[in-house]
């Protein structure tokens, strides 16, 4: 049998009903006393989960960097980190949804590297120290950030999603309480929720990693058995120990250009090329029959719990014009990082786009 290695990485991971009221403890493990909370823009406020942190934290100096937005732009990272860098915080506690928690970890790593967030988009600085310690505290099951090395911004300008990866990214601690995912809005717990699918499918089948292999089938099983921070775990587990494929790159095109949330841009195209890529690698068919599916069923499947949730996963319904189709696949070909089972190539993807149109 063939030699392999593997390098499987994960922060401290805590899973449990009423975790997040133990986080003193973990902050005195790490010896922190000036500490930035990093929230979005008004949950945290309005469900009383800031100041329950706050109580929890009395004992510390604490600072709080509200704010953040879903798809977080350069700017307002940029500013993150200079209130952190003014304040001299030793701790990171990201307290919110993926976008939130992929702030923090830049926050976290360029408090111990030089320069701005656009010195490592553009490749002109490099990540060389690992940052202060960060607490991730999911509210949204779906991104699965909080154990993963990377995190995406936002260009508007240019209207570009950025993905920096880097092991120093990961999070040091994190914790999923269960009790945070009951309270968020419909839609925004829909795109998280959704996106779970896409990481597990595309992390089975981005890499021959049978660590992967193992997380995705386990991410799926607990999907459709509705545990969801299970299933979020795990998904994110697995992509972040293998990587994404054409889903992804395609729906940065849809969120950037057409504000489609990302779980449910990913979600739109992953039916067909769920359908594309069974012609190409036996794999697609070896993780139905984990799942005691089909194929076919495997489609359905997903097809079905998008019409549960109520998702559209037409281009039109998203009122984007067919004449629209070759931007969007010349765009997303541009970024596509080429890890499918087959070579994608213009041609494919405007053949996806008249699929999903």
């Amino acid at each position: 049998m063939r030699q392999r290695e593997y390098t499987i990485n994960t922060p401290k991971i805590i899973l449990g009903k009423g975790e997040f009221s133990n986080i003193g403890k973990y902050i005195q493990e790490l010896k922190s006393k000036k500490v930035l909370v990093i929230i979005g823009k008004k949950s945290m406020k309005e469900f009383e989960y800031l100041d329950k942190l706050l109580n929890y934290l009395k004992d510390y100096q604490i600072f709080v960097f509200g704010g953040i937005s879903p798809n977080p732009s350069i700017e307002i990272t940029d500013k993150a980190i200079q209130y952190a860098r003014e304040k001299e915080i030793d701790l990171i506690i990201g307290l919110g949804g993926g976008s939130v928690l992929d702030v923090s970890k830049l926050v976290s790593v360029l408090l111990k590297n030089k320069g701005v967030t656009n010195d490592y988009l553009y490749r002109e600085r490099k990540i060389l120290n690992k940052g202060i310690p960060l607490i991730a505290i999911p509210t949204i099951t779906g991104s699965g950030t909080e154990v993963t090395k990377s995190a995406v911004v936002t260009d508007y300008k240019n209207k570009y999603k950025y993905s920096i990866s880097h092991e120093y990214l990961r999070p040091e601690i994190a914790i999923i309480d269960e009790d945070f995912c009951l309270t968020v809005p419909k839609e925004i717990a829909i795109s998280s929720k959704i996106d779970i699918i896409s990481h597990s499918i595309e992390g089975y089948l981005c890499k021959d990693n049978s660590f992967s292999k193992i997380m995705s089938i386990q991410a799926l099983k607990s999907f459709f058995l509705g545990s969801f921070s299970e299933a979020s775990l795990f998904g994110a587990m697995s992509f972040s120990n293998s990587g994404t494929l054409s889903p992804h790159s395609f729906s940065y095109i849809l969120t950037t250009h057409y504000n489609i949330p990302h779980g449910i841009a990913t979600i739109i195209s992953l039916p067909s090329f769920i359908k594309l890529w069974s012609l190409h690698t036996p794999k697609v068919n070896i993780l139905a029959k984990s799942l005691n599916l089909t194929v076919d069923k495997l489609i359905k499947k997903i097809n079905n719990i998008t019409k549960e949730l109520g998702i559209k996963t037409r281009l039109r319904d998203y009122k984007i014009p067919f004449e629209k189709k070759k931007f969007i696949a010349s765009e997303a070909l541009k970024i596509n990082k080429q890890r499918d089972p087959l070579k994608i190539d213009l041609q494919i993807l405007e053949k996806i786009c008249d699929e999903i149109w």
